[in-house]
């Protein structure tokens, strides 16, 4: 499915950049906001797909970022030195795991 929704998309980029091209320069920006735009106003099954797709692609490794940068909250960890720091969440191969018992609240 992933390289279906890719196909589409870059299908469409490319048809995009030819049509800008053609007239000249232009912003990266605006040929994405065209290939959105022109995908959007079709109505495509396939535009909500390639949206919620890479939407997830991209809040996936935000998470992931802030995972790897969660510091430990837990005040009992605290007591011991050199743990104070001790990262609360490690990431590996697509997991997220807790390295101490604490309340996330």
């Amino acid at each position: 499915m992933d390289e279906e929704l890719r196909g589409l998309l870059l299908d469409h980029i490319r048809k995009v950049c030819r049509s800008l091209a053609k007239k000249g320069s232009f912003l990266i920006e605006e040929a994405a906001n065209q290939v959105i735009a022109d995908l959007s106003a079709e109505g495509a099954r396939s535009w909500k797909q390639i949206r919620d797709h890479f939407a997830t692609q991209v809040v996936t490794r935000f998470v992931n970022k802030v995972i790897t940068q969660a510091q430990a909250v837990d005040p009992a960890q605290r007591t011991l030195p050199g743990l104070e720091s001790m990262p609360l969440l490690v990431s590996s191969e697509g997991a997220a795991i807790l390295l101490a018992a604490t309340d996330l609240r």
